[in-house]
């Protein structure tokens, strides 16, 4: 028995697809299929090489079509995660370092998984003529999608389980308007959370390590600009729950407990959830305050998440969702002042001073004051034109 029919035989318990059709390749690519590696969607590199794939980075690999039959496999294909694979269902050959890799992608069965929900498990499947070959292809697709993807936000929405959005693109510091307090507290804070010392620290007083923010500040200021430019900067995934939650299948507790370590939950418009006697405001969710409240206490194990709730009016909130150690910080980001907006304006236009002195003195003389990061926003892009 050869190599590949030996892997065959000891993964057909889990392996979906037909031993039969990789027989067929071994015979009719004798010198090639001697090793393989079967890859799920639910592993990163399964992403990483659809990706690499898919836009072939400086001609890095050719595309070997032995027939005609072969190029009617090569299919647009979208994986709903803000990209478009050229990558279809069935089997490639590339020429990547001038060896031969066949690629083949395949439907799984299927299920249901707590954290997507009702979902179907794609496979790759891939084929050389050494292990080596396969090992040395994987790390450069996977060194290649993850500086890609630094240039973006991955954010989920929950609806009977995680789901990914489109991408966002990302967003500098610089790009937000902060004050050096704020930034402080928001930057300073997190990078103190994530050191090992700080959670060695959590972990020796058995404290529950989650970190929360309390968010708040008129419309338009710059709320959720700055959590994706906190995103950005720590490299996190955000994970969004707002006032139309619903989690037919378990509770906000569960759902916050599937989010993977160190990334963002946002939980948005926190002062639309409940009224004074802490009663859900509306039919569209199910969150309880109770709930809430335990998730914040730390009565929930998680573990390196940092939590940060968004309102525009603090006023309306219970003091009881406020209080030292359900919120660790609480951040009001206001109007910004003429210096932030100069600085903000340089960012998006370098060495044009004088332009960024006249654009904060007529913005500030237009709106009297109240500068709002969407009002520059609207402003800045047509300035120059």
């Amino acid at each position: 028995m050869t190599n590949i029919e030996e892997q065959i035989s000891i993964s057909r318990k889990y392996n979906p697809i037909s031993p039969t059709i990789l027989k067929s390749i071994q015979q009719q690519y004798p010198d090639i299929a001697n090793c393989w590696i079967h890859i799920s969607n639910a592993e990163n590199a399964f992403l990483s090489i659809c990706h690499y794939i898919s836009e072939n980075p400086n001609d890095e690999y050719k595309l070997i079509c032995p027939s005609n039959e072969l190029k009617s496999f090569v299919l647009k294909d979208y994986d709903n995660i803000g990209y478009r694979f050229y990558i279809g269902y069935g089997y490639l050959m590339i020429s990547y370092n001038e060896n031969v890799i066949i690629i083949l992608k395949h439907y799984g069965k299927r299920g249901f998984d707590e954290v997507k929900g009702i979902s179907e498990t794609k496979f790759l499947l891939l084929i050389a003529k050494n292990r080596n070959i396969l090992e040395k292809f994987i790390y450069r697709a996977k060194e290649w999608h993850k500086s890609i993807m630094y240039k973006v936000i991955s954010l989920y929405i929950f609806g009977d389980g995680w789901r990914r959005m489109c991408p966002i693109n990302a967003r500098n510091l610089n790009s937000v308007i902060l004050s050096k307090k704020n930034k402080k507290i928001l930057i300073d804070g997190i990078h103190s959370f994530l050191s090992d010392e700080t959670k060695n620290w959590y972990r020796e007083k058995g404290i529950n390590y989650k970190m929360t923010f309390l968010i708040h500040g008129a419309p338009g200021v710059g709320k959720t600009s700055t959590i994706y430019a906190i995103a950005t900067h720590f490299k996190m995934s955000v994970y969004s729950i707002d006032s139309t939650f619903k989690n037919t299948s378990g509770s906000i507790t569960e759902a916050m407990t599937l989010i993977p370590q160190q990334s963002l939950c946002i939980l948005e418009d926190v002062d639309a959830l409940f009224n004074n006697h802490r009663e859900n405001q509306t039919r569209n969710n199910n969150i309880t305050f109770s709930e809430l409240l335990n998730v914040l206490d730390g009565l929930v194990n998680l573990q390196g998440l940092i939590v940060i709730m968004t309102t525009n009016y603090p006023e309306r909130l219970d003091k009881a969702l406020t209080r030292n150690g359900r919120v660790d910080e609480i951040v009001e980001l206001t109007f910004t002042t003429p210096s932030l907006a100069r600085k903000m304006f340089l960012h998006f236009y370098p060495n044009q001073l004088d332009h960024a002195i006249l654009f904060a003195k007529n913005m500030f003389e237009i709106k009297k004051k109240k500068v709002s990061q969407r009002n520059i926003n609207m402003v800045m892009f047509i300035f120059l034109l």
